[in-house]
């Protein structure tokens, strides 16, 4: 018996029929679950960051500075030079950072309505349970949603470059 034929018997039997069946329908389940466009990810991660950006931003004083440098002239007085807190760099870079460690608080979902896939926060900021949870069905992933703060990463590079090319 050659080892990469079966005998005949063996393949024309019902019971490889529905193996055959059986591991076609599982490629098409595995490959329904994992259909979901990239894009469509990172655009709900996009905007998740921008939204957890606002609303940091507006929790911050408007009032308070930071001081950039000291002068100090030739009557031996000082001169400060200070600027807005709030959206500075140094403000814009602390906030990066928080938000990518606050992405563990969000999980890949379907919106049970219209059926598009998004990013969902499980937790509020009150630390209670997302009211919407019921609108919307937990995507499962191999990767247990930690491409999420890998997408928010190269998002935060991104927008650092961008930054950093418009001051040149």
């Amino acid at each position: 018996m050659n080892f990469y034929h079966l005998p005949k018997d063996v393949a024309n039997s019902n019971s490889l029929l529905r193996m055959k069946t059986i591991i076609a329908l599982l490629f098409c389940f595995v490959g329904y679950t994992g259909c979901y466009s990239t894009k469509d990810l990172k655009c709900s991660v996009c905007k998740v960051v921008i939204q957890e950006m606002e609303k940091e931003i507006a929790k911050v004083n408007p009032n308070k500075k930071i001081n950039l440098s000291h002068r100090i002239n030739e009557k031996g007085k000082v001169t400060e030079n200070t600027k807005q807190y709030m959206r500075s760099e140094i403000h814009l870079s602390e906030l990066m950072d928080r938000i990518c460690e606050k992405m563990d608080d969000y999980v890949r979902a379907k919106n049970k309505t219209t059926g598009q896939i998004g990013v969902i926060q499980l937790v509020t900021d009150d630390g209670v349970m997302n009211p919407d949870f019921d609108k919307y069905e937990i995507v499962q992933d191999s990767d247990l949603n930690k491409s999420l703060k890998f997408y928010v990463s190269s998002i935060m590079l991104l927008l650092f470059v961008m930054f950093n090319t418009e001051k040149t």
